[in-house]
C-alpha cells in the first residue's frame, strides 16, 4: 500500500469525519463532501471520490461519516466483503 491511509480511492480527503447534527438520516461524504446513501451501521463507497465510509450516528442525533483506515480494515472485514470490495482491489492502492 504505497502512501494510502484510507480504504477506497481519495486519499486527499477533506476530513476524516463528517457530522450532521439534528439528523440520523442524512450522510456527508468526508472525503469529498457529496451526499452518501445508506443507514446507520452501513459501509458505502462514495460513487463521487471512491471513499469507503463507515455510516454511525451519534447522540442527539448526529449523523456521522467517517473515512476507514486502512489499519482498521479487519474490523470491517464482513461489511468490506458484502462490497466486493478488498484491501487488494483497493483503488487508492497505487503500488
Amino acid at each position: 500500500m504505497a502512501d494510502a491511509l484510507y480504504l477506497g480511492g481519495n486519499q486527499s480527503p477533506h476530513d476524516s469525519d463528517c457530522k450532521n447534527p439534528g439528523v440520523d438520516d442524512r450522510f456527508t461524504c468526508p472525503g469529498c463532501y457529496g451526499d452518501l446513501g445508506g443507514r446507520e451501521g452501513d459501509i458505502v463507497q462514495c460513487d463521487a471520490c471512491e471513499a469507503v465510509v463507515h455510516l454511525s450516528v451519534e447522540q442527539q442525533p448526529v449523523a456521522v461519516a467517517s473515512l476507514i483506515p486502512i489499519a482498521d480494515a479487519d474490523d470491517f472485514r464482513d461489511a468490506l466483503d458484502a462490497l466486493d470490495f478488498t484491501v487488494e482491489n483497493d483503488p487508492g492502492d497505487k503500488d
